[in-house]
Parts: structure tokens; sequence; C-alpha cells
């Protein structure tokens, strides 16, 4: 069954009723595969014209593109599969990629292993919290902490009274500390 099924499709035409009946049960199994619909409405449309109009519904109600399946129903013995000749190509393919055998060179670029998070590390000055100064704080980056919560009052002149307590506090344990 397979094997016939792929046979029509590759040659795309349905020669007697032993493979008409075979896509009358395809389709009857299989409502939603497209070439056994389009197969069968060819051939139906073939055999006879008049009587094949709910079969071609069923097949353009499926087919993704409407035009595609009227020329493939206007071309006789149009296969729906394109015989493919790649296997060749393959074959040259592969032949050549070995006898060039091909290395994996590591890159040139050297990460340095003294900063590896180097980057992470740098300043930025855009970046403003109050979790940040907290921790910059906790670390013992007091001056940083204290620009953050000097920028903090700036940006939010309601909380500039709690900012400014920060700041006293954060200055305070740097006298306490020094």
């Amino acid at each position: 069954m397979r094997d016939a099924f792929s046979n029509m499709i590759a040659g795309g035409e349905v020669n007697g009723n032993s493979q008409m009946k075979l896509l009358s049960q395809l389709v009857q199994q299989y409502p939603y595969c497209q070439p056994a619909q389009f197969l069968y409405a060819r051939a139906l449309m073939a055999a006879d014209p008049s009587g094949c109009k709910p079969q071609l519904n069923i097949a353009l109600a499926i087919a993704p593109d409407r035009q595609h399946f009227r020329t493939f129903l206007a071309q006789k013995n149009r296969p729906l599969a394109k015989k493919r000749s790649k296997t060749l190509n393959q074959q040259e393919i592969i032949d050549r990629f070995i006898s060039k055998q091909p290395h994996i060179r590591p890159r040139k670029e050297e990460v340095s292993s003294a900063e590896p998070g180097g980057k992470s590390l740098e300043d930025h000055p855009d970046i403003v919290s109050e979790t940040l100064a907290d921790l910059l704080l906790k670390q013992g980056n007091r001056d940083r902490a204290v620009a953050i919560y000097k920028k903090l009052s700036l940006n939010f002149p309601e909380k500039s009274t709690y900012f400014a307590k920060k700041i006293s506090a954060a200055k305070g344990e740097k006298n306490k500390s020094s």
C-alpha cells in the first residue's frame, strides 16, 4: 500500500481501479493527507468531471495554495513530489569535507584570567538605587554609597530627609572606622 502510494506521488498519475480504490481508502482513513486528496480529486476529475465536485471541494479546502492546486489539476501526469538528485551532491560534499581534513582552531583572542568580571566591576554613574547604595555601604565603599544617596535625594525630593539621614549615618560610620 505504501509503495503503491509512493509510486503514485512520484509518477503523478493514477492507473486503474485498484489505484483508485487505494486512494479512496486512503482519503477515508486519512482525511487530511493532502497528497492523497489531491491525487484522488485529479483521478476523479479525469474519470468523471461531473461527479468529482464534492472531492474537489474537500481538496480545495485543505490546499495551502488554491492556485497551485488548480495548476496541479490542469497538468496531467505531473508528479506531486519532484525527484531529488541530492544523493550524488551530498556524497561529493562529504568526500570533499573528508579530503580537506578540517581542524577546529582555538580563538586567538585570549581572556585575561586576572579580572574575569572586569566589565561588571566598572563604575556606572547612571545606575542608582537605594539597594545598590546599601550594598556598597556594607562592602565598605562609603564614598560611592554617599554619592548614590545624594543622587537619590535629588531624584526623589520627597525622600530627601530620609536620604539625608542615610548620608549622615554613612559618614558617621566612616568617622568611626577612621
